[in-house]
């Protein structure tokens, strides 16, 4: 029997899956590369915040992908528009992009993709841009499948207080 598959609009009563799932993301980067995704104690509660106010923000969307009644991955987006210096273009950027492990590779990113882009499209966005840890090879693959290329690439260096010794 196939499961009904819904991709929606969040609502507040979804904040509390879609932190679960952002927790499920930020351990899965934290397990590639412990150099940057280290979550703060109260990482959860803020996420959450930023993610209520994007309920009632035009410039923002929260999707859920919600699999028989359960949500199982949701996609944050927001629009930007480019700097002054540039000319003027308004686009669209994916900050957070999950499906739960369980049910990946069942097309929901697919399905939660799309409502994404549409939505970008009816605000104007001429693009849409993303960031995917370099360690994150299915979502790399993943974009790569849906048409994404690279474009910058963001390089990383901890700095070090001349006055301490390097371990």
């Amino acid at each position: 029997m196939k499961m009904k598959t819904i991709v929606r609009k969040a609502t507040k009563k979804d904040l509390k899956d879609v932190v679960r799932l952002w927790i499920e993301l930020i351990n899965y980067h934290n397990h590639l590369d412990k150099r940057f995704w280290n979550r703060a104690a109260n990482g959860p509660a803020k996420f959450q915040e930023w993610m209520k106010q994007s309920l009632t923000d035009s410039k923002r969307i929260l999707l859920v992908a919600e699999l028989s009644g359960n949500v199982v991955g949701f996609t944050h987006g927001m629009l930007k528009q480019s700097p002054p210096p540039m000319q003027p273009r308004l686009g669209g950027f994916v900050t957070d992009f999950v499906i739960s492990k369980a049910v990946r590779r069942e097309g929901l990113g697919s399905k939660i993709l799309k409502k994404l882009e549409a939505w970008f499209i009816a605000k104007g966005a001429k693009e849409i841009t993303l960031t995917s840890a370099a360690k994150n090879l299915p979502a790399m693959s993943f974009w790569a499948k849906k048409g994404f290329d690279h474009w910058t690439f963001t390089m990383w260096k901890p700095l070090r207080n001349p006055g301490t010794r390097n371990n």
